[in-house]
């Protein structure tokens, strides 16, 4: 099945059973199992390189106010796409003395940017969590 514009593959109405991804091209070769517990719309979604997944936990917290979903993906700050996530508090540490920051999210296949505090950010309570995700160059 061939990418769509936003790199996604569906299979909609995916009966339950146990799959094979398997990848061919190049120079390599990989598979993967997949376990579809129940009839389920499938989607594969290419992530970015570099990006910080978000995880509401609380609809009242800072995150959810500022417009974010559980599963969004920050890419970039200020339009600058990160090269390096490690440790997340540093970054914010660097951004925390500016009034508005603009993150831009990934959420499905739709790209937009949303307004930030970042000293909200490095509070104790957020009503969530932000988890780097960095895939390791080859």
């Amino acid at each position: 099945m061939p990418l769509g514009a936003n790199r996604q593959a569906l299979f909609p109405n995916l009966p339950a059973g146990d799959y094979t991804i398997e990848t061919t091209g190049g120079k390599r070769f990989a598979s993967m199992r997949v376990a579809v517990a129940a009839d389920a719309v499938a989607r594969f979604v290419a992530d970015p390189r570099n990006a910080i997944r978000v995880a509401v936990t609380d609809e009242r917290g800072y995150l959810r106010q500022a417009g974010f979903q559980s599963e969004d993906l920050i890419v970039a700050f200020n339009a600058v796409a990160f090269k390096e996530l490690g440790n997340i508090e540093p970054m914010l540490r660097g951004l925390k003395a500016m009034k508005r920051v603009y993150a831009t999210v990934v959420r499905g296949d739709k790209m937009f940017e949303i307004e930030i505090n970042p000293a909200k950010l490095m509070e104790d309570d957020i009503g969530g969590r932000l988890f780097p995700l960095q895939v390791a160059r080859q």
